[in-house]
C-alpha cells in the first residue's frame, strides 16, 4: 500500500512474433522460423504488422542478419 491506497499492477500477457530479416536486401526471411517465400520487402512487412495490431518491440543482431520482434497484447 502507498499512501493509504492499494496499488495494483496489470499485468499484461503479449503474444511475440520474431523476424529475421536480411540487411542488404531488406527483406523477412523468416517469421517465427517459417521461411517466407517470396521474402515480403522489411517497410511493408512492417507497415501490415502495424495494421494488424503488432508494436515493434525491439531488435538484436544476429550473425549478418536481425531479429526483430514484435508483440501484441492477448485479446
Amino acid at each position: 500500500m502507498k499512501g493509504g491506497r492499494n496499488v495494483e499492477e496489470q499485468q499484461r500477457d503479449y503474444l511475440t512474433l520474431q523476424a529475421i530479416v536480411d540487411v542488404a536486401s531488406r527483406t523477412v526471411l523468416r517469421v517465427n522460423k517459417e521461411p517466407q517465400c517470396p521474402a515480403p520487402n522489411l517497410t511493408e512487412f512492417v507497415t501490415s504488422k502495424q495494421r494488424e495490431g503488432w508494436e515493434f518491440a525491439g531488435v538484436a543482431p544476429c550473425g549478418v542478419e536481425l531479429l526483430m520482434i514484435f508483440k501484441r497484447p492477448l485479446a
